[in-house]
């Protein structure tokens, strides 16, 4: 008796059926990127019309705001005006800027700027030192300690110098209401002068 054997080749699927069924892993693979960028693009989208959406309704209110501060403002002033208890006070005699020198050779010892209130036995300012006491004082600048006012009579101090001590002294008295002459003098310094104080032409 002879056997006959059969011989079955099990094989997987044809070469074309596994390219289809790339295919549509590819294709099935894109159609979810597809969505889920179009998905985000539109979440930005929202996100960037409601950030300018909110700046745009801010910008209107600041505007709003503003313009009614000013309505308010405009209303208030046309209503009350200025201040009735505003008190303009006219400038004292020294009110200026004034010239001090050693009456030997005119030379220059200070300027002052002084304000001065109409009335005020007291006024205040700064210096600016010439080069009548030294050349290294030349330039020196800073406020005046006191101005002292009585009658016809004028006491001006101040200190351009480092030391505590030192205060330097103009005794004057009114020659006439531009010029005043007496006496310069300093807490430290050795010597006494004749001098004078006339109000400065500044163009």
């Amino acid at each position: 008796m002879s056997h006959r054997t059969t011989t079955m080749n099990v094989a997987g699927p044809s070469l074309p059926s596994r390219l289809l069924v790339f295919v549509a892993i590819a294709c099935l693979a894109a159609a979810i990127g597809v969505g889920c960028d179009s998905q985000e693009i539109g979440v930005d989208n929202d996100s960037t019309n409601d950030v300018e959406e909110n700046q745009n309704q801010n910008q209107n209110q600041n505007q709003n705001a503003g313009e009614n501060v000013h309505e308010h403002d405009a209303e208030y002033y046309e209503a009350h005006g200025p201040d009735d208890d505003e008190v303009l006070v006219d400038a004292g005699s020294l009110q200026g800027s004034w010239r001090a020198a050693f009456d030997d050779g005119n030379v220059p010892l200070a300027y002052f700027d002084i304000f001065h209130d109409e009335g005020e036995s007291t006024a205040d300012g700064d210096f600016l030192m010439g080069i009548a006491v030294s050349h290294m004082q030349d330039g020196t600048s800073g406020s005046i300690e006191s101005v002292s006012i009585d009658g016809e009579n004028v006491e001006v101090r101040w200190n351009p110098t480092d030391a505590q001590e030192e205060m330097y002294i103009l005794e004057l008295v009114r020659d006439d209401d531009d010029s005043y002459t007496g006496t310069f003098r300093g807490e430290m310094y050795p010597d006494e002068h004749s001098a004078s104080m006339a109000i400065r032409e500044i163009d």
